[in-house]
């Protein structure tokens, strides 16, 4: 699915996984996202950047794979940033 405006996304993966869409950067300069993987059910989130948009400087999805655990980027209106990453 695609990432509206909400700041804070919890996602239940029981039913396979998920990926979460990121909007341009370009267009959202400074918005930050948290998004929380709060049951696994085996599954995994996918966090896929805009096009060739990067992720930390990666062009390669972010893949959150551990139940509880979460992550929050910003963008810098060329690419997303990985400003914390919350471990369980």
């Amino acid at each position: 699915h695609s990432v509206g405006t909400h700041s804070t996304m919890l996602y239940n993966a029981s039913g396979g996984d998920i990926t979460a869409t990121l909007p341009a950067s370009s267009g959202v300069a400074g918005r930050v996202y948290t998004f929380k993987l709060v049951t696994k059910g085996g599954n995994d989130l996918i966090i896929a950047s805009n096009g060739s948009e990067t992720i930390d400087g990666s062009t390669s999805n972010f893949t959150v794979d551990t139940e509880k655990e979460a992550i929050t980027i910003q963008s810098d209106g060329v690419g997303w940033q990985i400003i914390g990453k919350y471990l369980s």
